[in-house]
């Protein structure tokens, strides 16, 4: 199951109260020649994941945690 990462959100500023932003986890399998590129990350409960090269413009996979979990389970298997 993904973590929560949070970071201040770049749009906060003095009087912008606690704005925060979930953090996307780049893929350890990810490389520089743009193969594999994936980021996830778990956001307002469900598991998020997009294409590293589109970035903000990717489309985004949702899944609930218990989906999520089920998937990274078949995949390491």
């Amino acid at each position: 199951m993904l973590t929560e990462n949070w970071k201040k959100s770049s749009r906060s500023n003095q009087q912008g109260g606690q704005c925060l932003e979930a953090r996307w986890k780049k893929s350890s399998r990810s490389n520089s020649q743009g193969g594999a590129c994936v980021e996830a990350r778990s956001h307002q409960g469900v598991a998020q994941v997009r294409d590293t090269k589109l970035g903000e413009s990717s489309p985004i996979l949702e899944a609930s945690a218990a989906d999520w979990t089920a998937f990274l389970a078949e995949a390491k298997r």
